[in-house]
């Protein structure tokens, strides 16, 4: 397992559930996503979890998935079976070992950011548009005689 970073797109919702604790937090330019080592996301993982290192996101993801657990022993959750396999998931993420991102990680990412921001403020200053411009496109008025 690993955090992952990743430019926050403008499609993204500006506030997100963590995955480790559940609470719905404000996205900023970069997201952190907990994802396996082939690249499959789990979810995103707010910057309090992040601040409690590896273990603490791993005792979280445990945490969760034995609430998940009880509710199902209780017969609580209204889709039971997907609520274990989910609890169950959880267990598995929370068991492990979960690389965080280096400082050059963070470095290379926030440099990133900064690139696009200052591409994105030099097209506006200049007045271009996002929309790509063909130059093979050849625009031909009525008047003009057919060759």
């Amino acid at each position: 397992m690993k955090i992952q970073l990743e430019c926050t797109l403008g499609t993204c919702s500006p506030k997100l559930p963590c995955i480790a604790c559940q609470r719905t937090f404000e996205v900023g330019r970069i997201r952190t996503l907990l994802c396996n080592d082939q690249g499959l996301i789990y979810g995103d993982v707010c910057p309090d979890c992040l601040e409690s290192k590896a273990i603490g996101i791993q005792h979280k993801l445990k945490q969760r998935a034995v609430q998940q657990m009880s509710k199902y022993r209780k017969g609580e959750c209204q889709h039971s079976i997907r609520a274990y396999r989910s609890a169950l998931e959880l267990l598995e993420l929370a068991e492990a070992p979960l690389k965080l991102p280096s400082f050059w990680q963070w470095l290379l990412k926030k440099l990133e950011v900064l690139s696009q921001e200052t591409q994105e403020l030099e097209n506006a200053r200049l007045g271009l548009s996002k929309c790509e411009c063909r130059s093979d496109l050849h625009i031909r008025f009525q008047d003009e005689e057919t060759s």
